[in-house]
């Protein structure tokens, strides 16, 4: 039966408790083990699955890192300092820009590795697809950006192409390559994550964009250590940061704006 769980984790990739309790009645109540005494009697327990765990080495790691608690209260008054920012500007020309993670072959929210669980997406070793780009308040979407970690070939010429270089954390030259293809950019680096080399260049085309456009922009961004750039010379933007760790309160909206465009 265990051999069953250890197959089913496999091709449905890490699940909850409650997820594998279901799997394990499932699994109970296959022809082969109906009249199984032993395994009839099975109750799969929270503490059972905790020590399936335990004894067969199972470990996890989540993929999005918990939001911090914050009161109702400094919640709100954060939220009537950012309205009192955007009160001055029209909802065509406030902004927020996001980036997401995601993993086409893996499901869950955590990745799992086990030693009897086998042909199982780990760590880092899962592929990852980044989707970034600003939403108005109007609810416009524009500039999409996609970054991967390997060329894809079977992309279509792209209008312009370039080539470029960053430092890591750890102080290495990485590459990363930028395909325009006129409503959106794909770029290629290691990480399929945005850095500030690349942050840049997106800001800059923003920038561009709101200069045709004409007039101010406000942009809102997050803490994140990527959007950390001069700004000083985009004279058709004014960006303001969110409260730190506050993102998950205060972008859910414009999050599902992004997710309905992009299921």
């Amino acid at each position: 039966m265990f051999q069953r769980l250890n197959v089913q984790l496999s091709r449905n990739g890490a699940t909850s408790f409650e997820q594998v309790q279901v799997i394990c009645q499932q699994i109970q109540n296959e022809e082969q083990f109906k009249f199984l005494s032993d395994v009839a009697k099975m109750k799969f327990s929270r503490k059972w699955w905790t020590t399936f765990q335990k004894d067969r080495g199972i470990t996890w790691r989540r993929i999005c890192g918990n939001r911090k608690t914050y009161t109702c209260g400094e919640v709100e008054k954060e939220c009537e300092r950012l309205r009192a920012i955007m009160s001055t500007y029209d909802k065509r020309d406030t902004y927020n820009f996001d980036e997401s993670s995601f993993f086409p072959e893996f499901n869950g929210n955590y990745s799992i590795h086990s030693p009897e669980v086998d042909n199982m997406p780990t760590g880092n070793t899962k592929r990852r697809l980044t989707m970034a780009c600003f939403i108005s308040a109007a609810g416009e979407m524009l500039l999409p950006t996609f970054l991967d970690k390997h060329v894809n070939k079977t992309l279509p010429k792209p209008l312009s192409e370039l080539k470029g270089e960053y430092k890591d954390a750890k102080g290495r030259t990485k590459k990363f390559k930028r395909r325009s293809y006129g409503k959106f950019d794909i770029f290629f680096n290691d990480s399929a994550w945005v850095v500030k080399d690349i942050f840049h260049l997106i800001i800059k085309r923003f920038d561009m964009e709101i200069g045709k456009r004409g007039g101010t922009a406000l942009l809102l961004l997050d803490n994140a250590s990527c959007h950390n750039i001069n700004y000083t010379n985009f004279k058709n933007i004014r960006v303001e940061y969110l409260g730190a760790n506050m993102t998950g309160y205060l972008q859910l909206g414009i999050l599902k704006k992004r997710n309905a465009a992009f299921p």
